[in-house]
Parts: structure tokens; sequence; C-alpha cells
């Protein structure tokens, strides 16, 4: 076995000469590329396209690329995990390994951030068209059956649910109509659209494309550093082409990022005062001009720096690092190493990264599950018996029955090897291949298992043939040609190799049996023929025809062990999956609660650029969204046996919990980015609808309904909490008079009292008070315009504008889960509606 060991790590290192880490950092480098020509495409969006323009919905391509993105990047952060464990020559260690990859996710969250702004406008325009369509049409019953049916006797079997969502419809309905009637009010129009894109774009296109230098430039940077390697040593003349090289791109990282801090300087000042004081008539386009502004500005700053980090490290590593040396697993390194996926919530908190602060953030749960059924141990014998009912639990488990059920189905082939009768015929015909093909062709899920099934049948097939055309032509009817079958070897095992290694497959399955395979019958054939003895089956035909037939009788076996009695379906675990992600979003939601908080009580305390508790946790939810697409791939394999699958419900699912992960990630970094957190977090908090214990019940209630009803697939009640947009906007209303008559007159009478020369600090302030009644007064001295335009301000309106894009995919989560699931409690929804309060609260700006 040493010897094995030693001969693999050799020929790995020469003839297939990459680590983990090169592969790490070359996925990292092809990812850039589709992130270039997204800022690309989003600077020409941003420049050429208008909201009066059909072609404005193009928007949502930012969101679908970064998601892309995001489910390729499983291969990359396996690779990031195994650099820990391996040897390598390069100027990257494991350190650098897991800092590219927190840079990395956040360059992606950074830039998916910017499509908010455009999903606002989106949603203005629609409005003034009139396309608002309900939440029950957009996700309607049979939005994913197929369009034509052409059989009478399918439309005759046909069968439709029942409408789901009219109440919640019924509300979103009288919403829109009043927003309408808010916007012909104050006539607003498209064009109001159009201008207020066209202020946004002179303001933040230099940045943006200082952005996109800068992602070209470090894709060159990153290239030429990762490919600075030990062959390098090798070849004359490389090692000073690759040195000039470096210097060259570490030139181009320079001026990139001279440019880039020079925008960042101007987005840090109050560019919005300008527009106020330049147009004389902005009416009731005022308050939006600053939230919508703010909205941009702040995903845009947070994407300039983000990438200015980069090129920060980029410069540090130049400096600390510009020659390639050798990197032990042992060896300390100047920053935290990576960590495996499964520890990365419990990592070190106190690792050596320079963040805005060394003082690290970690969320301490005070609730746990209750056992229902016994109160909590006070004897040792029910700490033991707790600990048995655990183990047993464990036992019964799906995984360990899949493990039992693996073990008993391997076994049941192997017996004839064991009685004498049968003993010789098993031995002669290799019937140890079925045992081997029963064994690796049980999965969790049938779809793998059909699939799995066709590959390894038609790639078997394939193989026998061409491992017996090979045997054949290397040594006819005789008993071996060594000659011949080292020349036939020589160019059948060359293309095997380059087939296992290069072939573009989803899985692995169909080049591995297709190369085990063909080895099998060609090298069976050479050892039965030169070296016979009691197990000997023959050679050339007959060996192809008993792997082919063993190969179908093991896969057959193992097929049908993994479907019966109880198939564990796919459909079943995109369910589960998305529930664990809405239960993990409710958790992260009070993490982020708690960050505040403590924000409030130490202004120090930040989020750390790595293994920060709450990024890391939404980090982890965006993976396993990510990892639901190759999952719906297999299930086109399922047969479909009670209906069609909705997979347009479960894509609206999937891509609804992503932007809420983004969303919530974007209030973490508010909080974050607060330079007075003791006077603005309770403020950013109220606004936010966080102090009201009725909306955060409600918030809670449809996270736990729509959870609770994926995982056991229960229907919902009829009148459910899915009202959250409205009482945002009702909260305020009520408490703070935010809507369009007030706001705005108070910000016209204050540009009007600025341009007199009127002191608006000296003016009394008519804000109302909240909770938190010193914050308030202090802040309201500056009157509504002067916080509005501050640092904490524009923060405050964006985490505004952040919460209620959360409430709105919440409310539509919900319908569309009823669309899954049906409902019950058949109560008259006419008794829950009050029309008049929804026709007041939707008199608001937002």
């Amino acid at each position: 076995m040493g010897l094995q060991l030693s001969l693999h790590i050799i020929l790995s290192a020469l003839i297939f000469p990459f680590t983990a880490n090169f592969a790490f950092f070359g996925g990292i480098s092809k990812f850039l590329g589709p992130l270039s020509q997204l800022s690309k495409n989003t600077i020409k969006f941003l420049n050429e396209v208008r909201p009066s323009q059909q072609e404005f919905e193009n928007f949502r391509n930012i969101g679908a690329t970064t998601s892309q993105i995001l489910s390729k990047s499983t291969p990359v952060n396996l690779m990031a995990s195994l650099s820990t464990l391996e040897i390598s020559y390069g100027r990257f260690d494991s350190g650098d390994v897991g800092e590219f990859r927190s840079m990395f996710r956040n360059l992606i969250s950074s830039i998916a951030g910017l499509q908010w702004f455009f999903s606002r406008i989106q949603e203005r325009k629609e409005v003034l068209l009139d396309r608002v369509v309900t939440l029950r049409t957009r996700t309607g019953t049979v939005a994913s059956l197929p369009p034509e049916h052409p059989t009478k006797l399918y439309e005759a079997l046909h069968k439709k649910y029942l409408p789901v969502g009219e109440f919640e419809s019924q509300r979103r309905q009288v919403l829109s109509e009043n927003a309408r009637e808010n916007d012909s009010k104050h006539n607003l129009s498209i064009d109001d659209l159009d201008k207020l894109v066209d202020l946004v774009s002179d303001r933040y296109t230099d940045v943006l494309v200082a952005g996109d230098k800068a992602i070209e430039a470090l894709a060159g940077w990153l290239q030429a550093a990762n490919s600075f390697r030990l062959y390098s040593r090798l070849i004359p003349g490389q090692y000073k082409k690759h040195q000039a090289e470096q210097v060259k791109q570490m030139e181009h990282i320079k001026v990139a990022h001279e440019n880039l801090l020079a925008e960042i300087k101007k987005l840090d000042e109050d560019r919005w005062q300008e527009v106020f004081h330049v147009e004389d008539e902005l009416g009731p386009l005022a308050a939006a001009f600053i939230a919508q502004g703010a909205l941009f500005g702040f995903s845009v700053k947070r994407y300039a720096r983000v990438l200015a980090r980069i090129m920060d490290n980029c410069e540090t590593l130049d400096k600390t690092s510009p020659l390639p040396s050798l990197r032990l697993p042992f060896k300390k390194t100047d920053r935290a190493k990576v960590s495996f996926d499964h520890d990365i919530i419990a990592a070190d908190q106190n690792a050596t990264d320079d963040g805005p602060s060394s003082s690290g953030y970690y969320a301490q749960s005070s609730t746990e599950a209750r056992d229902p059924d016994a109160a909590p141990p006070r004897l040792i014998a029910h700490l033991v018996g707790r600990k048995l009912v655990q183990f047993y639990n464990l036992l019964l488990s799906d995984r360990c029955l899949f493990a039992l059920r693996t073990a008993v189905i391997g076994v049941v082939p192997a017996i004839p090897g064991f009685v004498r009768p049968t003993a010789f015929f098993y031995y002669s015909n290799r019937l140890i291949w079925v045992v081997i093909m029963t064994v690796i062709s049980t999965a969790d899920l049938p779809g793998d298992v059909i699939k799995a099934y066709i590959q390894k049948v038609i790639y078997t097939f394939l193989a026998c043939v061409l491992g017996m055309v090979g045997w054949y032509i290397s040594t006819g009817n005789g008993n071996g040609n060594k000659y011949g079958y080292a020349i036939v070897n020589i160019f059948l095992l060359y293309f095997l190799v380059c087939y296992r290694h290069f072939s573009k497959h989803t899985l692995p399955t169909a080049a591995i049996v297709l190369s085990a395979s063909t080895v099998l019958v060609i090298g069976s054939s050479w050892q039965n023929t030169q070296a016979p003895g009691p197990g000997m089956h023959g050679f050339g035909f007959r060996v192809a025809w008993i792997r082919f037939v063993t190969v179908l009788v093991g896969v057959t076996l193992g097929s049908l062990a993994s479907c019966f009695p109880k198939p564990k379906t796919g459909r079943r675990a995109v369910r589960n999956i998305i529930s664990r992600v809405l239960r993990s979003i409710g958790n992260i939601h009070c993490d982020i609660g708690k960050f505040g908080v403590q924000r409030s009580h130490d202004p120090d305390v930040h989020r750390l650029p790595r293994k920060d508790f709450v990024s890391d946790g939404l980090a982890k939810i965006l993976l396993k969204l990510a990892s639901i697409g190759p999952l719906m791939k297999t299930l086109k394999y399922e047969p479909e046996l009670t209906g069609p699958w909705p997979r347009a419900k479960y894509e609206r699912l999937v891509k609804l919990c992503t932007e809420i992960s983004h969303l919530s990630f974007s209030l973490y970094i508010v909080f974050d980015q607060l330079k007075d957190p003791e006077q603005w977090v309770n403020v950013v908090a109220s606004r936010c609808g966080w102090t009201s214990s009725e909306m955060m019940t409600n918030f809670f209630a449809i996270i736990h309904m729509t959870s609770l009803s994926l995982t056991t697939g229960g229907p919902l009640p009829r009148v459910s909490p899915a009202q959250l947009t409205l009482k945002h906007l009702k909260l305020l209303e009520d408490n703070y008079h935010v809507n369009v008559d007030t706001m705005v007159g108070k910000i016209m009478k204050e540009l009007d009292d600025i341009r007199a020369g009127v002191d608006i600090e000296a003016a009394p302030s008519s804000r109302p008070r909240t909770n938190d009644e010193a914050s308030e007064k202090r802040i309201g001295r500056e009157g509504v315009f002067g916080n509005l335009l501050s640092h904490d301000g524009q923060l405050c309106l964006v985490a505004l504008l952040f919460s209620r894009m959360i409430y709105e995919r919440m409310d539509e989560l919900l319908v569309v889960v009823k669309g899954l699931v049906g409902e019950e409690f058949d109560y008259n929804p006419e008794f829950a509606t009050d029309l008049d309060d929804v026709y007041e609260t939707t008199k608001l700006l937002i």
C-alpha cells in the first residue's frame, strides 16, 4: 500500500501537475470573466436604457447572472477546503485562499445589490402603467403544466385545483389601485422616472467604470500570479518572464486602484445636495430622489469598497510574497486558514484580519427546543436514557437505514460465492462484478438512480464493444500477442485517460464506467490467456458479454434497493432544503437585530471581513439555494406518477429566498456602517418595523408556517398574516406620518428655507417622538431635509427600502407556498378585510 500511495503521488505530480490551490484561483479567474461582462452590461444598461423603454425589465439579468455564478462555485469551495491539506509551490498559501474566497463572495453579493434600485423603479413603472397583477395570478396554479394538451382524454381527466391567495390578492389589488391614485394626484409619470435614472446615471457612471477597470486589472493579475508556479523554475527563461509579467500586472492594479479610490472619495461627499440646490421644481419627486438615490449610492459604495479591499490585498501580497515558494500544510500563515464549510460558523471569531475593529460579533441564542413529553432530566438514569433514545433514533434515521439497506443488498449477490454448489459458477463468471455494481449503484434520490442506471448501461455496452474490438485487433483469436497488445493499449489508454479527466459530464459516472469497463474487458482477456486459473472466464467476446450482464444485474439490484420500499424523492428534497433555508433566514434576522443592539451599546463593534457569524451564515444559505439548481436537473428523470411537478413555483421560491437573503445581508451592512449607532440604531429599527411586536409576530409566523408546510406538505390557513407590506406602511403612517403630503411638504419648505438662507437647525423640530426620545430629539434638530441627506439619514432610508422589499417578498412567498400546499379553514375573507384601513395605509411614500 505504501508503494502504491507513493506511485499515485508521483504520477499525479508528473501527469496532472496541479493542486487544489491552483484549481481554486483558476476557478476564481474564470468567474471574473462573467463578472466583468456583467459590469459592462450594467454600465451600458444604466446609460442607455430608461424606464420608458420595454428593455428596462432586463435588469433582472443581474440577479440571474450572480445566482448562476454561485451555483457553479461549489467545486471551487471544495478546492478551497482541500488546499489546507496539500503541499504546493506558488505565491498563495491557505490563508490567502480563505481571504480571496471571502472577498469573492462579498464581490458577488455587492454586484447583486445593484439590481435593487432598478427593481424599485420597475415596480413604480408597473403601478403607473396599470400592469400590477395579483399574487394569485402571478403564481397561477397551472403555471408549470404543459402549454398544449392535444387530446380530449387529457382535457376530460385534467383536474384543476381551487384558487388560492384570494385574501392576499384582494389586499394587494387595493394597494396598487390607491398607489396609482396617489401618483396621478401628484402628477408622477414615466418621464419622472426617466429623469431620476438620468440623475443616477450622471453621478454614478464614473465609479462603475472605475470598478469595471478594476475587475479587468484584478483578472489579469490573478491569472499571472496563479501561473507563477514550479514549472517556471524548470523551463529556461520562464522565471524572469513571469517576474516581468507580475510587475506589469501590478502597475495595472495600482492605476485601477488609485482611480477607484478617487471615485470612492467623491462618493463620500453629499452629492445629492447639489441636485436639490440646482433644481427649482422637484415637486413630489424630492423624497423619491433622496430615497432612490441613497439606495443606488449605497449599493455602488459597497461594490466599490469591496473591489478596493481586494486590490489592496493584491498590493499587500505583492510586497509580502512577490515570488513563489513551497507551501506546507503545517506552516503558519499570515492570515487565518480557510475553514471547512461544515465548521464555517463555529470558526474562530478573532481571526487576524484587517477589519474596522478588532471586536468581533458572535450571536448567542437564548432559545432552545424542548421535549414536549418530558421535563429536563434530574437523574443520571435520565441522562443515560436520553442518550439511548438519541442513539436509537439515529439508527432509525433515513441515513442509517439507507446504509443498512445498501449493506444488505450488497451481501445478497455475494451469497453464491460462499455456497459450495454454486461457488464454481460464481467465480468462473466473475459474479463479484455484480456485488460491486450493486453497492455503487445505490443512491438516495430516484432521479439520480434512474439517470445513473441509464448512463451505466449505455456506457458499459460501449465500453464492452470498445474493449472487445481492441482485444481482437491486438491478438486476433489467439492467446495474446504482447507486441500488438502493447501497441493497441498505447492508443486506447491515452484516449481513455483523456476522456476520463476532460470529458464534459454533469457527473463523472459516464467517464468512469467507460474507462473502467474497457480496461477490465481487455485486461481480463490478457490475464485469462497468459495466466489461466480456476476462475478463468475466457477472453474477447465472452469477457465482454459477462461484464455487460453482470453490470446490468448489479445496477438493477442497486436501483431497486434504492427505490423500494419507500423512495426519498428529489421533489421532497427540494422542499426540505427550502424549508431549512426559511428557518435559517428567520434566525439570521434575529442575529442582525442582536448585532444592531450590540452596536448601539458599543459603537466599536463591527462585522469582521472574514469568519463573521452572520456573513458566514448568509453565505451558507446562498450555497444551499445554489445546490437546488443541479438537483432540479435530475428531477426530469423521476417519473411523474401523480402529476407534473410545478417547477415554476419552486424556481420562484428559490428566487424569493435568494433575494431575501441578499436584502438581509444589505440590512446587516447598514447597521455596520452607521457612524452614530447610539442614536440611529433604534431609529432604523423602528422605521423597519422591528420595534413592533405585531410586525415581528407576523413575520416569524410566515416563516414558521411556510417552513412547516413545505416539510409536511400540509395546507395553510385561508386567512393568513401575509400583509406585512400593508402593516409596515400603516406603522409608518401612524407613528411617523411618513406619507406623500407631509414628507414632500416638509422637504419643499425646508428647501425654500435653505435657498432663502434660513437656519434649519434653529427652527423647532416638528418630528414626532418614538420610544427613544433622546435619539429622536437629537436627530430632529437638522430638519427632515438635513436628516435625509446626512450619512446615517441616508442609511436609514436605505434600511427602510430594504425592509419594505423584504416584506413584499415575504408576502409573495406565503402565497407561492399556498399555491403548492393549498388552503384549509374556509373562513370568509370578508370578515377579515377592512378596506378603509387598507385605503388609508396606501397613501404612503416608499
